[in-house]
């Protein structure tokens, strides 16, 4: 889930598969748009981002 990551309304996007294919939809307004599978945000994404993040505050 993006939060406040709508281009249109600045809603709540989540994640959506469909036959292979990756889209973020808005929770708000419904907007969808595709993205290549290499440009979603993955959950290892986010825990290393928050890692590196860690590490640097200690």
């Amino acid at each position: 889930m993006n939060l406040k990551a709508c281009g249109r309304c600045g809603g709540d996007q989540i994640r959506e598969e469909v036959l292979g294919e990756t889209e973020l939809v808005c929770l708000q307004c419904g907007q969808r748009e595709f993205t290549p599978p290499d440009k979603v945000p993955g959950y290892m994404t986010v825990a290393r981002k928050r890692a590196r993040r860690a590490r640097r505050a200690a």
